[in-house]
């Protein structure tokens, strides 16, 4: 009998409970050395379907493991990375949300108005329309902390 390389040797994985064959691929990076962790930061590689278009940013596609079964060694892992990148504008019909479709809408508060109308009243005139709102944007998404908090003035 042969030894199995271990070629995931040390190497933390979650997996997003939407992955296709999820207890197979688990099965797999166990018998090459890998370890399925159950806390998303805990992962090395956060593993998740690259056909879905919710994937988070920075996963890795479960065709990953499949390959690097397939060739008996790593392979590169940014051929496999998905998701949506970070300060990536929008468009207004974007599937991207992961909370699914909401009855009511956020009401603006007194500081949003004051963010928006500054934001207008300073433009330069060369964006126009619905242009200028996704600048608005990229720029508040480059402001806000992780829980939404203002990490410095507009």
């Amino acid at each position: 009998m042969f030894a199995v390389k271990p070629m995931f040797a040390d190497k933390k994985f979650f997996f997003l409970q939407r992955v296709p064959m999820r207890t197979t691929f688990i099965g797999t990076i166990e018998k090459y050395g890998g370890f399925h962790t159950k806390l998303e930061p805990q992962a090395d590689y956060i593993i998740a379907d690259h056909i879905r278009k919710d994937a988070p940013f920075g996963s890795v596609s479960y065709k990953f493991i499949e390959d690097a079964e397939r060739v008996g060694e790593l392979p590169d892992v940014e051929k496999y990375t998905k998701g949506q990148q970070a300060n990536v504008t929008r468009t207004p019909s974007s599937t991207l949300t992961t909370t699914g479709n909401k009855s009511t809408r956020t009401p603006f508060t007194a500081e949003d108005d004051r963010i928006l109308y500054h934001w207008v009243t300073t433009s330069t005139g060369a964006e126009k329309g619905n242009e200028l709102y996704k600048g608005l944007e990229l720029k508040v998404s480059d402001v806000l902390g992780v829980d939404g908090v203002i990490l410095t003035k507009l």
